[in-house]
């Protein structure tokens, strides 16, 4: 009886044992997730970060086109839908990409009255910046693609 009471109590530490490890080793994979999670997620903004000043500069080359081809009445509808963008984009943009949206956004009534008086210095004003947010596209970590110079 003794012996088996021995037994009984030696196979129970072995499971408290085995139910301790297991909660030790699950615990461990468990930050292990979290952290990579957390990683994940501040890889997914900077890329959605990335994918909004791609778009602006997308449409800001749009409207460099209508200039240049002196289709202003489209530049000039173009401007308005690029302007209220950046408003849009502003508030989640890294410090580096705000600095440029800032000083892009704070040309806006020049640029505005360049389109209305037909100014032929506006494509280059525009060239500019456009190059201006080449700067902006830092390569997203985890791909091939290089970084815009």
């Amino acid at each position: 009886m003794k012996r088996l009471l021995i037994e009984a109590l030696l196979v129970v530490a072995a499971l408290v044992t085995g139910l301790l490890w297991s909660y030790a080793g699950n615990q461990t994979v468990r930050e292990e997730a979290d952290r990579r999670r957390q990683e994940c997620e501040t890889r997914l903004l900077k890329a959605e970060q990335s994918l909004s000043v791609a778009n602006l500069r997308g449409e800001l080359g749009l409207l460099l086109i209508d200039v240049e081809e002196s289709n202003f009445g489209k530049a000039r509808e173009r401007s308005t839908h690029l302007f209220d963008r950046l408003r849009e984009v502003m508030p989640t943009a890294s410090l580096e990409q705000a600095a440029v949206l800032t000083a892009l956004s704070q040309r806006r009534d020049e640029i505005t009255t360049d389109l209305a008086t037909m100014n032929p210095e506006t494509a280059a004003k525009l060239r500019a910046l456009y190059h201006e947010f080449a700067r902006l596209e830092p390569a997203i970590e985890g791909t091939d693609r290089p970084a815009a110079k």
